[in-house]
């Protein structure tokens, strides 16, 4: 999620992380920069995600139209 005050010449946003190690460091700064109220929605987000993802899972192939 982008913050609309973050500038988008930012370094951040164009710079691909290098193995785990990196990706996991990059994701932890991304995610310190989120106000409590961007973190809710996110975590709301990927609450909506996984439950779409249990219930599409649970269709049985003959179920499929």
């Amino acid at each position: 999620m982008r913050n609309g005050s973050e500038s988008p010449d930012s370094a951040q946003v164009l710079q691909w992380e290098r193995g785990w190690e990196e990706h996991e460091v990059m994701q932890l700064k991304r995610m310190a920069r989120l106000s409590l109220s961007e973190k809710i929605a996110w975590l709301e987000e990927a609450h909506r995600l996984v439950l779409h993802m249990k219930a599409a899972n649970s269709v049985k192939p003959d179920e499929i139209t």
